[in-house]
C-alpha cells in the first residue's frame, strides 16, 4: 500500500498535490522545484485555504482533507477523488475540524471536531507555539 500521507509542498497556500494523476507539471507552473528529482506527474487539486494535510483511502482512489471554503471561519472535512472530481463535505459544517482519516475498510472515516460543544467556530489560536488544540475536540 502506498504511503497514506500526502505531502503538500505549498503549505502556505493550502494546496494539495497528487502524483501520478495527470501529465507532468510544465516548467514554470510553480508546482515543481527546478532541482526536484523525485516527484513528477503532479497535479494541483485544490486552490486556496491554509492547511496542507490530506490522506489517501486504502484503495488510493480518494483523499480526505480539511479545508476552509468560501467565507467559512473554520476548516471542515472534505473527500474527493484523486482526479479532483467528486469533492464534497463530510463533516457537519459546524465547529472546527481536524485530523481526518479513512478506516481501512473504506466505509468509515474519523475526524476531530468541536461541533458537539457548539455550532459556532471557536476563535482562532496562535500557531507560533505549535498546532492549536481545543478542549472541545
Amino acid at each position: 500500500m502506498k504511503s497514506q500521507l500526502l505531502l503538500a509542498t505549498t503549505a502556505l497556500m493550502g494546496t494539495l498535490i497528487v502524483g501520478g494523476c495527470a501529465p507532468a507539471a510544465r516548467e514554470g507552473s510553480g508546482l515543481l522545484h527546478p532541482q526536484e528529482k523525485h516527484l513528477r506527474n503532479i497535479r494541483q487539486l485544490t486552490f486556496g485555504g491554509e492547511n496542507a494535510e490530506a490522506y489517501f483511502s486504502a484503495d488510493d482512489r480518494q483523499l480526505i482533507f480539511q479545508a476552509r471554503q468560501g467565507n467559512d471561519d473554520c476548516d471542515q472535512i472534505y473527500i474527493m477523488n484523486t482526479d479532483g472530481s467528486g469533492k464534497h463535505m463530510v463533516s457537519t459544517g459546524q465547529g472546527r475540524t481536524t485530523c481526518s482519516y479513512f478506516f481501512p475498510d473504506g466505509e468509515r472515516i474519523i475526524y476531530s471536531s468541536t461541533h458537539l460543544a457548539g455550532p459556532e467556530c471557536p476563535p482562532g489560536r496562535d500557531h507560533r507555539h505549535g498546532y492549536p488544540l481545543y478542549t472541545s475536540y
